[in-house]
Parts: structure tokens; sequence; C-alpha cells
């Protein structure tokens, strides 16, 4: 639903909360990587977390049963890392998680 308060377009990388791009090689790691960039941006959206963030896929390529570099499933990471309670940036340490509601704007 647009309200009458909507701009007519947006762009989060004005906004300063886009974290860099990361390169998966030959890894079939994309399920790792995206839920890795949702957890970064929610960090930084909503507990104030510096762009530089920089939370470890190879957390979930490890941890995950059926991971690893042969695909996985967006679900099954998110449930992890809420599971575990955090993730861990790299090298190893774990970085509390609080998820929030969805900001609607």
């Amino acid at each position: 639903r647009v309200t009458a308060n909507a701009p007519s377009s947006w762009d989060w990388r004005e906004h300063t909360v886009i974290t860099p791009v990361k390169n998966q090689a030959d890894c079939n790691a994309y399920y790792a990587f995206s839920t890795i960039a949702y957890f970064e941006q929610d960090l930084i959206l909503n507990e104030g977390a510096p762009t530089s963030i920089d939370l470890s896929e190879q957390f979930l390529t490890t941890c995950l049963p059926n991971g690893g570099c042969v695909g996985g499933n967006p679900k099954d990471a998110m449930d992890l890392v809420l599971k575990k309670g955090g993730i861990h940036t790299r090298p190893t340490t774990l970085t509390p998680l609080t998820v929030s509601k969805p900001k609607t704007f």
C-alpha cells in the first residue's frame, strides 16, 4: 500500500546502510550470503551497527547440516541464527542478535 507521504523513489545506497559486496567465488552458498546480508542490514537499521559490520557466511556454511557449498535453504539459515542467538563476525566473535519487527515506511 502506498501512502501520500511515500517518496517517488528510494535508494538505500543514498542512505548509507548498504554493506560492501561480497564474493562467494565458486561456492554455491547464496543462502548464506543472502541471510547474512539480511541480518547485517537489520543490525545497521535497528541497532546502529556500522556499515563496516562483517558477519560470517562461513558460520552458516559450516554449521548447517545441509549447507556448505552445495546450496542450502535461507529459512534454515535464519532459523539457525535465531537458535544460536547471534552470528559470528570475522573471525570469531559472536554478535548478539536482537530481532526487531520490520519497519514500515
